[in-house]
């Protein structure tokens, strides 16, 4: 939808309802020899009477997972093998930066806060041995802020991932205006 070219992926209403994007295969590999760079831009655009905190959210590269192996039934951990990228788990309002290494994970909590229709720019940089992670408020990431810095070190083949699963029925949409790698 729009101008140009917004994914919207729409929770059909029902409680627990899923939507989950990854590529066929996983085209990247993060590597000590290597610099990894990702950004997206999102909003979580609620429907009427919805809040933030019901819904689980992922934004980053992950193994390919199905729906029902990624996040935990209880909505509170991850389940997903190895990703890198940012996180909002059921009951929670604000999102975390993870990098999860063969069911190990390191997480750094508070890093966004997801507000009804507004866009948030997420990016990391892995350098080889650290994952930065900043956020920002402008379209281009030009008032980027460093939010958490995370060494494990994950050398998993991954996919890029969007994820939304709803905590309460309600027909939320997770938009994305541009993801890259």
């Amino acid at each position: 939808v729009g101008p140009t070219g917004v994914l919207a992926l729409t929770l059909g209403g029902a409680d627990n309802d899923v939507g989950q994007m990854q590529l066929a295969e996983s085209p990247f590999q993060c590597s000590s020899t290597k610099r990894t760079f990702f950004q997206c831009r999102f909003n979580l655009t609620l429907a009427s009477a919805g809040t933030v905190a019901a819904n689980e959210l992922f934004i980053g590269l992950a193994t390919e997972q199905t729906t029902t192996n990624f996040i935990a039934s209880d909505g509170l951990s991850l389940a997903v093998d190895n990703c890198i990228g940012f996180v909002k788990f059921d009951a929670g309002a604000t999102m975390s930066a993870v990098v999860r290494v063969s069911d190990v994970q390191s997480l750094t909590t508070g890093v966004a806060t997801p507000v009804t229709a507004t866009w948030i720019t997420a990016s990391f940089y892995y350098d080889g041995a650290n994952t930065y992670f900043y956020t920002s408020a402008n379209a281009d990431g030009s008032d980027a802020t460093l939010v958490a810095t995370l060494t494990a070190d994950t050398t998993a083949v991954l996919n890029p991932t969007l994820y939304i699963k709803g905590g309460e029925a309600k027909a939320n949409v997770l938009n994305v205006d541009y993801i890259g790698v």
